[in-house]
């Protein structure tokens, strides 16, 4: 998908400049009804804001979606919390220090999130990458202690 949209916007960037670079040397004043250089130039530029948007959209998302992984995260980890409260000795030790490795991560996760905020074009795909890993890193964590401390 992200290889399809930068061939995208490769083709529509080199259609409008050749448009308008060469458009205006093969328009006539008799071409009434027909497509010209401008025509393309025009609509050109129409699909490269389109498709911008439709990045800005999707970024957008992104983050909404990533930033509500972290809320349920946190009330997960609450959760955890107070079942370490109800376990005693060395099972609360040891869930406690799971739950610092939790915040850590949760942390992490949360740090890239906001990078991504500030990055643009391909900046943002890459920290896209990376956010996605750290929170998938974050989630496989908590099932794993969860495993461990099923009641």
């Amino acid at each position: 998908m992200k290889k399809v949209f930068l061939v995208l916007v490769v083709v529509i960037v080199f259609i409008v400049a050749v448009f308008l670079l060469w458009g205006d040397r093969h328009e006539s004043a008799d071409n009434e009804g027909r497509i010209t250089g401008k025509d393309v130039s025009r609509e050109a530029k129409e699909a490269v804001q389109t498709t911008l948007r439709y990045t800005v959209q999707e970024k957008d998302d992104y983050m909404r979606n990533m930033e509500q992984e972290l809320r349920d995260m946190d009330v997960s980890m609450g959760e955890l919390k107070e079942k370490a409260v109800r376990l005693g000795g060395e099972a609360r030790r040891e869930l406690d220090e799971k739950i610092e490795v939790l915040k850590e991560k949760r942390a992490a996760a949360a740090e890239k999130l906001e990078r991504m905020k500030a990055a643009s074009g391909r900046a943002w795909e890459d920290l896209k990458e990376d956010t996605d890993e750290s929170v998938r890193d974050l989630k496989d964590t908590f099932a794993r202690i969860l495993s461990r401390f099923r009641e």
